[in-house]
C-alpha cells in the first residue's frame, strides 16, 4: 500500500533504475518491468546496535537506501568463499583478492548487491541513531 504514496512510490522507482543498472552491468537482459520489489523493511540502530553476517534468500538483489547515518557507521561485504573455507588466502590481499570489504554508509545512498553476498555491520560505538530502509528485487 505504501509503495503508492510519495515519498515511497519514489523510493520504489529509484529502487528499481538502480536495481535495474547493476542488473544490465551484470549481464541480465531485462526492463525495468521485471523487477520486483518483493520486500522492504526498516532497521533503526543505535549505541551497540550490530548485525551479524547474513544473506538474502527468496531474491535476486538486495539492498538499503540509508536514511540516517552517523559518521562511524559501515557495511562489511564477506567475500562468501573465505567463510566456508575454499579459497586459501593470498599472502598479500589487494582489491582482487579481499576476504572482505568495507563502505562507508552515505545518507541518502542506495546500494545493491547480489542477494547471496554476505553481509554485516559493525558495532555501533557512536551515539546517534542509523535509519535503513532495507529491500529485496526479484527478476519476475
Amino acid at each position: 500500500v505504501l509503495k503508492n504514496i510519495p515519498p515511497f512510490s519514489i523510493l520504489e522507482n529509484e529502487i528499481k533504475k538502480h536495481v535495474f543498472n547493476y542488473a544490465n552491468e551484470l549481464g541480465y537482459d531485462i526492463s525495468g518491468d521485471d523487477l520486483d520489489i518483493v520486500n522492504m523493511w526498516f532497521n533503526i540502530s543505535g549505541k551497540g546496535d550490530f548485525n551479524f553476517p547474513h544473506a538474502h534468500n527468496n531474491c535476486d538483489f538486495a539492498g538499503v537506501f540509508y536514511v540516517k547515518v552517523t559518521p562511524e557507521n559501515k557495511i562489511v561485504f564477506i567475500h562468501p568463499q573465505y567463510m566456508n573455507g575454499q579459497i586459501i588466502p593470498p599472502d598479500n590481499f589487494n582489491l582482487f583478492s579481499y576476504d572482505s570489504i568495507t563502505y562507508t554508509c552515505k545518507k541518502s545512498t542506495i546500494m545493491v548487491w547480489r542477494n547471496y553476498l554476505l553481509h554485516s555491520t559493525p558495532r555501533q560505538m557512536d551515539e546517534g541513531e542509523k535509519i535503513v530502509i532495507s529491500f529485496n528485487v526479484k527478476i519476475k
